[in-house]
């Protein structure tokens, strides 16, 4: 990866090669119930306000650390992973959200 910087903002190019596929690829599907622990305040807060929002919210941004649990109850729930990302709140009334996250799991199933 190369990045190159001229007046203004950082200019971030990737240069990318393509090799032939030497194996089939195999697929598997699996389906799972996951349970997203947010926590918007408070000693355990996993979120952000980085860019705040005009009237409502309205392109308010946040980052976030939410930890996923593989049950409902966080007393009794074993700890998956996190999803880690951004959400932007996209509407004038404040009740919309786009959300962005990459799934991070630290359990070995």
């Amino acid at each position: 990866m190369a990045f190159f910087a001229r007046r203004g903002p950082l200019l971030c190019a990737a240069f990318f090669a393509i090799a032939p596929l030497l194996c089939a690829l195999v697929e598997n599907e699996i389906q799972m119930t996951l349970y997203i622990d947010m926590a918007w305040s408070g000693p355990g807060k996993s979120e952000v306000v980085v860019v705040e929002g005009s009237n409502k919210r309205f392109g308010e941004i946040r980052v976030n650390d939410w930890i996923i649990r593989d049950g409902p109850d966080p007393s009794s729930a074993k700890v998956m992973g996190h999803a880690q990302g951004f959400h932007i709140n996209t509407q004038p009334d404040g009740q919309s959200w786009h959300t962005s996250a990459n799934l991070v799991f630290s359990d070995e199933r």
